[in-house]
């Protein structure tokens, strides 16, 4: 019998990939995708998403309530690590950054989580790779984000 290939294992054939069922298209949904109703987060547990420490299926929702708390003036206005891995003047966080938080580990959010759950979200955007957040606002961005340019002691800052 011929067992389908995952993408990167079509290119990497060497790479033994334990939970590569994750990486099936929509084109190619399995059981499990096909039984949700193509839901991008299955009921089940299992290798097509994540499921936390207890063993329960990882609820979007928490992930996206998690990140835009992290974005949150309530909480951006005191989280000076947060606001210190900001891009200058831009305001992009990487999302493996967000992904090590301890509360994205009990939740049991890998990199493909967040970024379903950022989807959703009215207030943060990613970026063109999938792999930066950031606030939508660009005013609030602005608030919280480092300043672009160098500063110069006795000097005006430069752009």
């Amino acid at each position: 019998s011929h067992q389908a290939r995952s993408p990167l294992e079509h290119y990497f054939p060497e790479v033994s990939l334990p939970h590569a069922d994750y990486l099936k298209s929509p084109a190619q949904p399995d059981e499990g995708w096909a039984a949700s109703g193509g839901c991008a987060f299955p009921p089940q547990a299992g290798p097509t998403h994540m499921s936390n420490p207890m063993g329960c299926p990882l609820d979007p929702r928490h992930v996206l309530n998690q990140m835009e708390f992290y974005f949150s003036d309530l909480n951006l206005w005191r989280d000076d690590y947060l606001k210190s891995i900001m891009m200058p003047g831009e305001g992009w966080v990487p999302l493996y950054l967000l992904q090590s938080f301890p509360r994205m580990h009990t939740l049991g959010a890998d990199l493909w989580a967040l970024r379903q759950a950022a989807l959703g979200s009215a207030q943060l955007e990613l970026d063109g790779t999938g792999l930066y957040i950031r606030l939508r606002d660009v005013e609030r961005r602005l608030n919280y984000a480092p300043r672009s340019g160098v500063q110069i002691p006795g000097q005006p800052l430069c752009q």
